[in-house]
């Protein structure tokens, strides 16, 4: 957004590369349910027309290494606070542990502290 805003006051505009039809399908064929078929409203980057894209749920990545403990720490710290990260992000109003854990045992692995996280907080058995 603040690119966008930057290039207006300089006369020009953003340009979204939109995604083909084919493939959002082929996409979301290979990995069912972690894209959906999405659509950037002109009026979110002041571009010229809507732009077809792929939607992801808000995801928090990690490397495969973060040790255990501290991403149960970071998770804890994310969901006892989402009140403020809810205010500061608006895509992040659908960020709830119920919806945190719809992937669990899909192709996208959890990290161990994070499942301990979810369980100790009675959202995943």
């Amino acid at each position: 957004m603040e690119l966008s805003r930057a290039l207006s006051q300089r006369g020009s505009k953003l340009y979204l590369v939109p995604i083909p039809d084919e493939i959002v399908r082929q996409f979301s064929q290979a990995y069912p349910g972690i894209a959906v078929p999405g659509v950037i409203k002109k009026d979110i980057y002041g571009t010229d027309s809507d732009t077809q894209t792929l939607a992801f749920w808000n995801m928090f990545v990690c490397h495969k290494d973060l040790p255990a403990d501290v991403a149960y720490k970071i998770t804890k710290a994310v969901f006892e606070h989402l009140d403020i990260l809810q205010k500061a992000v608006a895509a992040a109003r659908d960020t709830t542990p119920q919806n945190a854990i719809k992937y669990v045992g899909g192709v996208i692995p959890y990290n161990e502290g994070a499942l301990r996280y979810f369980r100790e907080i009675g959202v995943l058995k």
